[in-house]
């Protein structure tokens, strides 16, 4: 029903809080690594998405954008 998990807020805490740190530190690999963690949570999540693809540019993707879909192709291989 695309709601995420129960009390998904409580438990992206820490994926979320590791992207700020990546962030403020410009470590792209930490920031898709946490995104990733986070979108097995909830894999509805904007922020958690704008997020991944902004990694994903800035270590070089050739793509400009993750839309969405491509973002849970790229979960459900990460989980293979």
């Amino acid at each position: 029903n695309k709601t995420g998990a129960k009390m998904a807020s409580m438990k992206l805490m820490g994926p979320k809080g590791r992207i700020k740190k990546g962030k403020l530190q410009k470590d792209w690999a930490a920031i898709d690594s946490a995104a990733m963690e986070g979108l097995q949570v909830n894999p509805w999540d904007a922020g958690l998405l704008a997020d991944l693809g902004d990694a994903a540019k800035q270590l070089g993707s050739h793509r400009e954008r993750v839309t969405p879909l491509e973002c849970r192709r790229i979960y459900a291989r990460h989980l293979l």
